[in-house]
């Protein structure tokens, strides 16, 4: 009974789609893993709004290849889901699956398999009005942060969700009018 339970908790290769396992044929993510290759890091530019705050648009990110049993949780990983590459924070790592979420997703991502991981982010490069900034991400205060981070981040995605709701009932906020309020005049 119990080898039959635990043979459902594992997860071959050949269990998930053909889009799960033919990484190496997106074009963006071959030329990434061979710059990784060539260079031993690549620097990439960040968009969306998933890892907000910690990366915004137009955020540089370099990404430094790592090998599997150093990725920690809280490290952000680049990997590739088979149409585009994503860069998110680990929350959990089991022996050959990855959970990864976006700080400010209310769910995790689908899971994560060690061909799809191309690399960890080393150091975020912003340019706050035309002044560049660098932040290493190895010291020890980054990573007891991303700890937390990754412990903590559901409470944390809720807030931020919140923050971005109320933020777009601004129609409620003192001294801004609406369309056709003639309260003012």
């Amino acid at each position: 009974m119990k080898s039959n339970a635990a043979n459902q908790n594992q997860l071959s290769l050949s269990d998930l789609p053909s889009s799960f396992t033919s990484f190496s044929s997106d074009p963006k993510t071959k030329s990434v893993q061979e710059a990784l290759q060539k260079r031993g890091r690549i620097v990439v530019e960040v968009q969306g709004r998933s890892m907000f705050p910690i990366l915004r648009n137009g955020t540089h990110v370099e990404v430094r290849p790592v090998v599997y049993d150093e990725l920690r949780p809280g490290d952000l990983i680049v990997f590739s889901n088979g149409y585009r590459l994503v860069c998110h924070r680990l929350i959990r790592k089991r022996r050959t699956l990855l959970m990864l979420k976006g700080d400010t997703n209310l769910y995790m991502d689908p899971p994560v398999i060690q061909s799809q991981v191309l690399g960890r982010v080393a150091r975020l490069i912003s340019d706050l009005d035309n002044d560049w900034h660098i932040h290493p991400m190895d010291t020890t205060k980054y990573r007891r942060r991303a700890r937390s981070l990754a412990r903590f981040t559901y409470p944390y995605a809720l807030y931020f969700n919140l923050l971005h709701w109320c933020g777009s009932c601004r129609w409620w906020a003192r001294g801004i009018e609406m369309e056709g309020d003639h309260r003012g005049q």
